[in-house]
């Protein structure tokens, strides 16, 4: 039975309620209100993060209206005392793992394949006469398998990636360039074009992400070639670095797509090496290993002669004594470091300064002297390493000083 004391508790009960609904109502309007405020821009760590009391990174469950299309997030956890993680990975919160961007692989650098013959293109270039050497075995075994189709006979699917050791400036990426044209000819590869990639295009910033731009580099290079400058890069002792993450997605692709993808990693001799010494599956998977030989003076004069060539200049003979010596002695000064090809293209380029600078002050308008590079147009090699000091007077012997103005 009831009794007045109940109905006494029942009533203040009753009221209580009212007051919570009342009191919940009130917050939904004030909400309401704030929903024209700007809303607060979710960080990464807000997102896909909690720490524990220890400070370890635990995973946070959010809600679903918490993400946005673009949100780069994915689900992680560095503690080994969540089991769950992989299954909330993989299953609930997969559709929150987008890429880095929509039209990623649009914004990676891709070489066309040119018309010119591959091999013509080849031989043009001056010296790597040891790696023209390998890439014509490289390219008998093609052959040689073709042929073995034709006949009847089973063949092998072998991979074509390639290591390139060597300085900068001794041709790597334009062998690599040429290299897909040369597949394409003998039919190895669908398209032929290049895809050229650093650290930068590979590592992501956040975590899960570096997996995805990864492959979407290797998505773009598809029926082409996957050149990778500086490759060593990708390799760090540190635990947490995202290149190892790179390296896995790289050696899986280069079985997975063998048949249709070429990836070609290059940098300095020594780096590569430790690179490769420091995982297995790049070594098991790599069959071609290319060095590139730092260039002679001789070689280096006559990458200097083809820029003139190409751009029809023609050089004086006390000139080109003038560029030996300085190519001689910027090789004696910095021999690793010089940059081969680079140094010479960055010579030709202050040549021209040079010259220009020459034949406007001179008011020089024939069309020998317009071609002719002189004596004092080489520059020192003071001018070219930046240590040249302000003032200081040329080695130049053939330039006419400009007579004084008449006042």
């Amino acid at each position: 039975m009831r009794n007045d004391h109940d109905d006494d508790q029942t009533s203040h009960s009753s009221s209580k309620n009212s007051d919570d609904v009342q009191a919940l109502d009130s917050k939904k309007d004030s909400d309401d209100d704030s929903s024209n405020e700007p809303k607060k821009e979710l960080t990464f760590s807000d997102l896909a993060f909690k720490k524990n009391d220890k400070g370890e990174l635990i995973v946070n469950v959010v809600n679903e209206s918490d993400f946005e299309a673009d949100t780069p997030c994915s689900v992680y956890n560095t503690s080994s005392g969540l089991d769950v993680v992989d299954e909330l990975y993989n299953n609930k919160f997969s559709n929150y793992y987008h890429a880095p961007h929509e039209n990623y692989a649009a914004q990676l650098k891709i070489h066309q394949p040119s018309k010119q013959d591959p091999w013509e293109a080849i031989d043009k270039l001056v010296g790597l006469e040891a790696v023209k050497e390998q890439l014509r075995d490289v390219q008998h075994r093609v052959e040689f398998d073709l042929k073995r189709q034709k006949a009847g006979l089973s063949t092998s699917a072998p991979s074509n990636h390639f290591v390139f050791y060597g300085n900068p400036g001794t041709g790597k990426t334009e062998i690599t360039r040429i290299l897909g044209s040369l597949f394409k000819t003998s039919g190895v590869l669908d398209r032929g074009h290049v895809v050229e990639v650093d650290r930068s295009d590979l590592i992501g910033e956040y975590i899960g992400q570096t997996a995805i731009k990864t492959r979407e580099a290797i998505r773009a290079a598809k029926g082409g070639v996957l050149f990778i400058d500086e490759a060593y890069s990708l390799y760090s002792s540190y635990d947490r670095d995202f290149g190892h993450e790179a390296i896995s997605t790289l050696v899986k692709a280069m079985e997975d797509e063998r048949e249709n993808l070429i990836i070609v990693m290059a940098g300095y001799k020594q780096e590569m090496n430790d690179l490769i010494r420091m995982n297995p599956g790049l070594q098991s998977r790599i069959r071609h290993h290319l060095n590139f030989d730092d260039y002679k003076v001789n070689e280096l004069y006559g990458i200097f002669e083809k820029f003139c060539t190409d751009d029809q200049y023609k050089i004086d003979e006390d000139a080109q004594e003038a560029l030996r010596k300085l190519f001689l002695q910027t090789k004696k000064l910095n021999p690793e470091r010089m940059g081969n090809g680079r140094f010479v293209r960055n010579v030709f380029e202050k040549t021209l300064e040079k010259m220009a600078s020459r034949v406007i002050r001179l008011g020089l308008e024939s069309m020998e002297d317009l071609q002719t590079i002189r004596f004092s147009d080489i520059p020192s090699i003071e001018e070219m390493n930046g240590t040249k000091r302000v003032g200081a007077k040329s080695d130049s012997g053939n330039v006419t000083p400009l007579k004084p103005r008449d006042k």
